[in-house]
């Protein structure tokens, strides 16, 4: 007797929002780093969400990105002013 599996591999995952995951500590993350989505243009992801997003996992080597870091993305963020 054997057994046998078609299809596509699928491996069991989460997803959290920035806010739902602070205070946690993950073993692996694949990240999507950007604001809100609007228009036709992808907005840059905000500092604080930024800073919470790139701090869950352990390892660096644990961490993966949705799509290619953008300069903007980490240049032209700045603390809010009445923060």
């Amino acid at each position: 007797m054997g057994v046998s599996r078609r299809g596509l591999p699928c491996v069991p995952g989460f997803v959290l929002t920035d806010y739902k995951s602070q205070s946690r500590t993950v073993a692996s993350v694949l990240l999507g780093l950007y604001g809100r989505r609007g228009s036709d243009e992808v907005d840059k992801c905000e500092i604080i969400s930024l800073y919470v997003e790139m701090s869950r996992c352990q390892k660096l080597e644990k961490t993966r990105l949705l799509q290619p870091l953008r300069a903007k993305d980490f240049l032209e963020p700045r603390m809010y002013p009445d923060l």
